[in-house]
């Protein structure tokens, strides 16, 4: 028992009189006799922890990046800002800068929130043509096409940017404004992204 002990601190062993190296066997592990793990399990552990601080690293600055594009750049797309004519504004121009990070990412988008005396189909149309001069095409059924807010989604692209008309209900335009809801044919919402 002595000798095992004294083994372990790396002492001489009196049946031997040899010095031992100061690293034990504890089952599959190699300890130090300060109790510093050795051995290929060891260096496997510290490589690992390496290549997950330089993965925590790269993607982590993959977050730092600037998200394209950027409102100012949103706002220079031919239509992007696209208004129908007699409308006016519920809720002005919502510009709202992209973000990314390691668990989120979303565009930068432009939102406005719009009403006019005019009736759905003739606000429609309207996008459609003003749009599609300016090099946008419709896509067909998109996604979130009605919702109790929303009646109507109507969706354009150009590239990889977006440009979408949500017609809104009269009960969503009525919780906005009684007064709007009244004198109010057609409310629409636009997001471009």
């Amino acid at each position: 028992m002595r000798s095992q002990e004294a083994s372990r601190r790396g002492e001489a062993d009196a049946t031997s009189g040899s010095r031992r190296t100061g690293v034990v066997r504890a089952g599959a592990r190699l300890i130090d006799v300060d109790g510093a793990r050795v051995g290929r399990r060891a260096r496997w552990t510290s490589g690992r922890t390496r290549w997950l601080l330089g993965l925590a690293a790269v993607l982590g600055l993959a977050g730092c990046q600037a998200v394209h594009p950027t409102v100012s750049e949103l706002r220079t797309v031919p239509g992007a800002s696209a208004i129908y004519p007699t409308s006016v504004a519920v809720h002005g121009v919502t510009a709202t800068e992209g973000r990314h990070t390691l668990f989120d990412s979303s565009p930068s988008m432009l939102l406005a929130t719009y009403c006019t005396t005019d009736g759905e189909m003739d606000v429609v149309s309207w996008f459609a043509t003003s749009l599609e001069s300016e090099g946008w095409q419709s896509v067909p059924n998109p996604p979130g096409s009605s919702t109790s807010d929303v009646a109507r989604t109507v969706e354009w692209r150009r590239g990889d940017r977006r440009f979408t008309v949500q017609v809104l209900t009269p009960v969503y335009v009525g919780r906005l404004d009684p007064a709007l809801a009244r004198r109010c044919s057609t409310a629409y919402r636009t997001v471009a992204q």
